[in-house]
């Protein structure tokens, strides 16, 4: 079986959180794979992956990250120097810094984004060798559901982190929150379902109504999938998107999905 290093973090957060979850679990059945943590605080089963020696050394790396913006956090200052280093990354404004476009020319010998957006961004800004690598989703999951509770039209509106981060100004949820509020005013067989993180609520709960309906929990593939079963629509209002997982996991549930232009 062929031999891969994954290097990433192990304690990601938001869409890096799933998008390295279904890396993993497609290099461990399909590869030889060696994981290599950012940190120290890998769970234990990680751990045993990690088999990094001189015999393998050389072979193909991919390595899942965010921007570095600054020369603490180069990628030049922890991955070799070869060249079958491979980086997926993205990033949600329309031009990449500078720095983060030299440290990529230097250590990748690819960069994978997840939108032809994010391929165009990146090209114009100066990074070479730019491909796109769509995102994917369990089908055995994420499939056409029919909703079962007919009692209310639901709206949706979800984000692994939406305050969290800086992402408040960019995610938008006091928008949706208060274009729900204005739009339906006095109609009771509406909802608006807001699936964020648990960190979320402090900021967001002064919002909420009888009418809108928070999760904060960690929910599993199929867990997801049955909570947006359940759904007419989902919403979202943020100015840039970088991964997209909850678009994507809608429409493959047979949701549409309601965007900014």
């Amino acid at each position: 079986m062929e031999k891969i290093i994954l290097r990433a973090p192990s304690n990601g957060i938001s869409g890096y959180k799933k998008l390295i979850e279904k890396t993993f679990d497609i290099l461990n059945k399909n590869f030889e794979l060696i994981f290599i943590p950012f940190n120290d605080a890998s769970p234990s089963e990680l751990k045993t992956l990690n088999g990094l020696n001189k015999d393998n050394f050389h072979v193909k790396e991919l390595v899942l990250s965010p921007l570095c913006l600054d020369f603490t956090k180069s990628l030049t200052n922890f991955l070799p120097d070869k060249e079958n280093v491979l980086v997926s990354t993205m990033w949600e404004s329309s031009v990449v810094p500078r720095f983060p476009v030299e440290d990529l020319n230097y250590v990748a010998s690819k960069v994978l984004v997840p939108s032809l957006w994010n391929q165009d961004v990146f090209t114009a800004s100066g990074v070479k060798n730019v491909h796109y690598l769509p995102l994917f989703v369990d089908d055995t999951f994420f499939n056409l559901k029919n909703k079962t509770n007919l009692s209310s039209f639901t709206f949706c509106a979800g984000a692994c982190e939406a305050v969290n981060s800086g992402n408040i100004h960019r995610k938008n949820f006091n928008v949706i929150i208060s274009s729900f509020l204005k739009a339906f005013k006095g109609v009771k067989d509406v909802e608006l379902k807001l699936k964020l993180s648990a960190g979320d609520r402090a900021v967001l709960g002064k919002y909420l109504d009888d009418r809108i309906k928070f999760c904060g929990d960690y929910l599993t593939d199929k867990q997801m999938s049955e909570y947006l079963g359940e759904i007419d629509v989902f919403v979202t209002a943020a100015k840039a998107e970088g991964w997209g997982y909850f678009q994507i996991e809608s429409l493959a549930t047979g949701r549409p999905v309601i965007s900014a232009n």
